[in-house]
């Protein structure tokens, strides 16, 4: 990240693959975390410190210094404002109204008596909740054009995990399946894409 902010470098984390990571100077980065969870330095660095390639085992990121954590995490701040910005106004409406809400669909609410219960837990419930419409919406859809025992005696969703969706369908139809499973995962909100990938596997162990 450059000194100047005129000249600061800008990353892609709409664009930045499935797990909206990318690299700064080699190194691996995430923006869910400070976004998402509100990441104090001080957390951040022992979230990145006691990562793990979850393949091998083996720390992600081995030679880690505190004093590089800090820095990355300060330039974040300095360059995107709208951050704290943003936690500030949904922190804000929480006070005011006691609970926060999705942005679309059921608006799913969480109430705070008497305040939140830690740090972040306001405006992570407001991404959450929006993530969790989402993925209802492309759920309801897929069961709609992939009906449940309708295509074989199994087929149908089976299985949500976080961001992931699953179905079970007979083989000779999963490329059909790949194509209605992206149509209702790929959308946008507020101009914002939301894109999604899909695989084949004979098992779950394989996606």
């Amino acid at each position: 990240m450059a000194n100047d902010q005129t000249h600061a470098r800008v990353y892609d984390i709409i664009n930045a693959g499935p797990r909206h990571r990318f690299t700064v100077e080699g190194r691996l980065v995430s923006n869910c975390f400070l976004v998402l969870y509100g990441g104090a330095a001080e957390k951040l660095y022992e979230f990145m410190k006691a990562a793990r390639d979850k393949g091998t085992g083996k720390l992600v990121f081995p030679d880690l210094k505190e004093e590089d954590v800090m820095e990355w995490y300060e330039a974040w701040q300095k360059y995107h404002p709208e951050t704290k910005a943003f936690q500030d106004l949904i922190e804000a409406l929480a006070k005011r109204e006691g609970y926060t809400a999705a942005s679309l669909g059921a608006q799913r609410k969480r109430f705070f008596p008497g305040g939140a219960n830690k740090p972040g837990a306001t405006y992570n419930h407001k991404i959450q909740a929006t993530a969790a419409e989402l993925a209802n919406a492309a759920l309801l859809q897929i069961a709609k054009n992939i009906p449940y025992g309708q295509w074989s005696q199994f087929s149908g969703p089976c299985l949500q995990v976080h961001d992931a969706l699953c179905v079970y369908v007979p083989k000779d139809r999963a490329e059909e399946a790949k194509k209605i499973i992206e149509a209702a995962m790929n959308t946008s909100i507020f101009g914002i894409p939301i894109t999604a990938t899909s695989g084949v596997s004979d098992s779950l162990a394989g996606q």
